[in-house]
């Protein structure tokens, strides 16, 4: 089976394909800076439909939105996932929050007494995990989640 994870960010798009024998590959999409957000998505539609003519995959898990601090940041992750969503024709996508797919893959908290858990922290971890399990040295933190969302076996689709 043929895995795409997708960690979408408000400025940069995180993937990994996963096969049966492990990641055959990862990357970052940047949408252009200063172009305004239909235009950011039209490129996303673009990246995406050449990547899965190219590719031939089985299953996709997105990163699920959620809202933190800023809703126009929500805004964006929404509607990059839209555009997505309509080019992906076929089958159902996976939604699933990075917290879910990460605690699947195995990265833990610091423990108790171990200190709070930072953003900068989690992604860390996320990247020492990823290398330990699978003996890569990733330093993006889009592209480590988008591995660890193409190994969420949570729902089939």
């Amino acid at each position: 089976m043929k895995v795409l994870g997708l960690d979408i960010s408000s400025v940069a798009i995180g993937w990994a394909v996963k096969g049966d024998g492990g990641i055959e590959g990862w990357g970052v999409w940047e949408p252009p800076k200063g172009a305004l957000l239909h235009e950011k998505a039209g490129w996303v539609a673009e990246q995406f439909r050449i990547f899965i003519n190219a590719t031939q995959l089985d299953k996709i898990v997105i990163e699920d939105v959620y809202f933190s601090k800023n809703i126009e940041t929500l805004k964006v992750l929404s509607y990059f996932i839209g555009v997505i969503l309509c080019n992906w024709v076929g089958m159902a996508p996976v939604l699933v929050k990075a917290t879910t797919a990460r605690k699947e893959f195995g990265v833990k908290g610091p423990g108790k007494g171990g200190g709070r858990m930072t953003r900068k922290w989690i992604k860390k971890e996320v990247q020492r995990v990823i290398n330990e399990k699978l003996g890569i040295k990733v330093e993006n933190d889009n592209i480590s989640d988008a591995i660890i969302l193409s190994y969420y076996r949570g729902v089939e689709c």
